[in-house]
């Protein structure tokens, strides 16, 4: 059951290895200048800590990217990466990575969503085996 707390650990750990997963693909292409992962900020004003998984830059560009494991995409993904890069990003691209059914009925819907907030998601094996790669190819886009 998705609400038992062994469960919850695994997927949050899925996580975790997705954003080091990222992060060693992303160092190892050797490209990027800079290639930070769990990124940790509080607002000013509130009591509200976010994160931002991986940020890589190169030059004065940026890379945006939230990592997700889960079973089920949900808009609040997009919504939370959308909001982080109008705070934080300057002319940087938003990418969600995410290891999800891709097959499910709402798939689609969520992807066509990001793309109205320009935001590019990557959740098919062929990218997420060479995502290092995929990443430095949306950077010089």
């Amino acid at each position: 059951h998705i609400a038992d707390k062994k469960v919850k650990r695994i997927f949050a750990r899925a996580g975790e290895i997705l954003e080091i997963y990222v992060y060693f693909e992303a160092c190892r292409t050797g490209w990027f200048d800079d290639v930070q992962t769990g990124y940790r900020f509080r607002w000013e004003f509130d009591d509200v800590t976010n994160e931002l998984d991986c940020v890589l830059t190169k030059g004065y560009r940026s890379l945006l990217v939230e990592c997700k494991s889960t079973k089920d995409m949900d808009e609040s993904f997009y919504l939370t990466l959308d909001s982080l890069a109008d705070h934080f990003g300057i002319g940087c691209k938003k990418v969600l990575i995410a290891v999800t059914d891709t097959n499910g009925s709402s798939y689609g819907n969520y992807v066509s969503r990001g793309k109205q907030m320009d935001i590019i998601t990557i959740s098919q094996k062929t990218d997420l085996d060479r995502i290092g790669e995929k990443l430095k190819e949306i950077m010089m886009m």
